[in-house]
């Protein structure tokens, strides 16, 4: 602070000294135009006063140093002449002090330089170069005579030493692949040692280097033998393109690789370091990445996502099994997390299952989050960079563990399902490695049918996909666990598929049912509520499409429609008005000609609207209201929004009720007739006539008209 500044000091605002002799301006001299004005000042604002800011030199025995105003003196090489008395003046024109005085000896280093390794690659010019790294800087006369490196069979032609001098970057004509020796002889350290001549294998990386983006990343990678060096100048890997600089091969099935990230040089705190898996080498493919930031910015674990041409979104999680995947969920470089240069990061890929890790030896590993995205069968794979630096990598290869052991616990159990429905299982299994537990996301698991591997079942459970049909029946289904080369397979389960005969408890066969041939609905009128409201049928239809109820203004939707239920793809949807109001089912087939009992709830009670079949919750939305407010009618076997809108099957035993029924009240009495004088029920039909047009409602207030029947 005793010091005056040059006024081109990074992150200075304004800097003002004072200094002018006139004028009611203050000149702000850093160059950001900030100046002064000078107000309620006499004609002249400006005197001289005796106090400086304080002027640093630094002094030898034999006089000043030139060109030192610093508390800091530095040699940029130091030399026997440089052997001397040092201290330092500090002084302004009201006095001056001295420092102590402090002896510099300058002693001759006398150990030459060594070859620490080498190394090849093909660069994206095509041509091939050998980066070679000594344990010190050398002199750039010595270190870049390309003559002084020789290769058999091939010839050196240009060598650059960079900046740091402990490494050279050899371009070399007649080495295409494979491994290979090199010699060196006559390079010398800056003191002059001169290194004993020195032949060493090396060998080709496999890796590409690739630069990705329309921002000219312009990026470069250096195979050093025990270190690849990966330097960059794109912009970023995020949104929906990505620029950077990709070191990568392409690979063909499941996988597992990992890599230890050593050093991050990058002002960009956001730079994305570490191992990407890609569709394709185009700006916007799909990719998987996870990533390393730089501990002097964010010092985060990053995973990163995109789907085809979309843009990134996180996929990582705390490490925790079942937490919130979340950005930067993994602080690095803390009590419980080191960090560079002992930072591992791993890619599993098991069928369309990614699993990323992270280590802090190479050895124990930790989940940091696990993704399902379904890449081609062949993907490019590899470490990468972005943002203007130099990330250094080493340890990049395929990871295995040893003493894995697998054991399977509990088979999975043989079964009876339903025709039309599905099945789960599961099975029991223990995995460790030197005694520890393996995560899930170590594993792969791959299930079988009759001895034959199922595309994609690749979990610890396996739900047999769409319906079961009577080909099912007897099926035998096992899974393999495995780790590497290590591996467990269950016994077999049969699955036995039945088909469900039994009719609900309302719907007998001697009860009658209003019967849908197409065209046909029942039409009642009545406003019912838009909250705090449930509707309850049975159904039975084999159209998969099938219109089953809605609220409207006029028959049909004529004015406005509302509150569709209806079948989709043999699934069950619903849809609310407006807003988030629809919603829709998974893995059901309702169009099995068997009967199922539906039931719609809306209201602020269950948090939303929930549908339940067959007593069983399948569909939870936010939508707790209808913003359709203006209905005077319900149709029943009718919906506008469906494929089918009329119905062709049967219905049974219809409840309005002007409260929100619990799953428990729902399960209750949906077997059950009701008496027609129970609290909260608007309409009910119980369809027990056998002829007329008119559908009387045992409640007593709303009788139906039958439509077209």
């Amino acid at each position: 602070m005793n010091k005056p500044l040059s006024g081109d000091e990074e992150w200075l605002l304004a800097y003002y000294n004072f200094d002018q002799a006139d004028g009611d301006t203050l000149t702000d001299l850093s160059g950001n135009e900030y100046d002064g004005t000078l107000v309620n000042f006499a004609e002249s604002g400006w005197t001289s006063s005796s106090a400086r800011l304080g002027v640093e030199s630094a002094m030898s025995d034999g006089g000043g140093i030139t060109g030192t105003d610093s508390t800091e003196l530095k040699f940029a090489r130091l030399g026997k002449a440089d052997e001397d008395m040092y201290f330092l003046h500090i002084s302004n024109p009201d006095g001056s002090a001295y420092s102590d005085k402090a002896k510099l000896t300058v002693t001759a280093e006398t150990v030459p330089p060594t070859l620490i390794s080498h190394g090849a690659l093909i660069t994206e010019d095509d041509f091939t170069e050998a980066a070679v790294r000594f344990n010190e800087a050398l002199n750039p006369d010595t270190a870049g005579d390309a003559a002084n490196y020789l290769i058999a069979g091939a010839e050196v032609v240009d060598v650059i030493v960079q900046d740091s001098g402990d490494g050279v970057l050899l371009e070399i004509e007649g080495l295409d692949t494979g491994d290979y020796q090199l010699n060196v002889s006559g390079v010398t350290d800056i003191a002059g040692n001169k290194m004993a001549s020195s032949e060493t294998g090396g060998g080709f990386l496999t890796l590409q280097p690739l630069n990705i983006g329309d921002i000219d990343p312009s990026g470069a990678a250096h195979n050093f033998g025990d270190e690849i060096e990966l330097i960059s100048s794109g912009s970023d890997i995020w949104s929906n393109a990505d620029d950077f600089t990709f070191l990568f091969e392409e690979k063909t099935g499941d996988f597992d690789m990992a890599v230890q990230v050593r050093s991050i040089n990058n002002p960009n705190g956001w730079s994305r370091n570490g191992l990407m898996v890609r569709e394709t080498l185009d700006d916007n493919s799909m990719m998987l990445g996870a990533f390393a930031t730089p501990s002097s910015g964010q010092g985060y674990f990053a995973l990163e996502r995109r789907e085809a041409a979309a843009a990134c979104f996180w996929w990582n999680n705390d490490g925790t099994l079942g937490s919130a995947v979340k950005q930067g969920g993994i602080k690095y470089d803390t009590y419980t997390v080191p960090g560079l240069p002992n930072l591992w990061i791993r890619m599993k890929h098991s069928g369309n299952r990614f699993s990323a890790f992270r280590s802090a030896n190479g050895g124990d590993w930790i989940e940091m989050g696990v993704n399902n995205l379904e890449f081609s069968d062949t993907v490019y794979f590899g470490i990468c960079q972005s943002s203007p630096g130099t990330t250094r990598y080493s340890n990049y290869g395929p990871f295995v563990y040893t003493g894995t052991e697998i054991a399977i616990t509990e088979s999975p159990q043989s079964a009876t399902a339903t025709l039309g429905w599905d099945h789960t299982f599961v099975v029991g299994y223990t995995a460790t490695t030197a005694g520890k537990p393996l995560a899930e996301g170590e594993l792969a698991f791959q299930w079988l049918k009759n001895g034959q591997a199922i595309a994609d079942a690749n979990d610890p459970t396996y739900t047999t996909p769409g319906v079961l049909s009577a080909d099912d029946d007897g099926s035998r289904y096992s899974v393999t666990v495995s780790m590497g080369d290590v591996a467990a397979t269950s016994g077999a389960a049969v699955l036995s598929v039945a088909k469900d005969s039994t009719a609900p408890g309302v719907a007998l066969a001697s009860k009658p049912a209003v019967i849908y041939g197409g065209g046909q609905y029942v039409s009642v009128e009545i406003d019912v509520p838009e909250t705090d409201y449930t509707v309850e049928f049975w159904f039975r239809t084999k159209d998969p499409n099938a219109g089953l109820y809605c609220v409207v203004d006029a028959n049909l939707g004529g004015g406005g429609h509302d509150r569709h239920l209806h079948l989709s793809g043999g699934n069950i949807r619903g849809r609310t008005w407006s807003g988030p109001g629809v919603e829709m089912s998974s893995g059901l087939n309702l169009a099995d000609g068997q009967w199922h009992h539906l039931a719609h709830t809306l209201g602020a009670d269950t948090n939303g609207q929930q549908i339940f079949i067959d007593g069983n919750l399948v569909v939870q939305g936010a939508k707790d209201m209808s913003n359709f407010d203006w209905q005077k009618h319900i149709n029943i076997g009718f919906s506008n929004d469906a494929a089918s809108q009329f119905l062709v099957g049967e219905m049974d035993e219809l409840r309005v009720w002007s409260v929100v029924r619990t799953e428990e009240e729902i399960n209750a009495n949906r077997n059950k007739q009701l008496n027609g004088d129970e609290d909260d029920l608007i309409i009910y039909y119980q369809f027990d006539e056998t002829s007329g047009a008119v559908l009387p409602d045992t409640t007593g207030a709303y009788d139906g008209v039958l439509v077209g029947m």
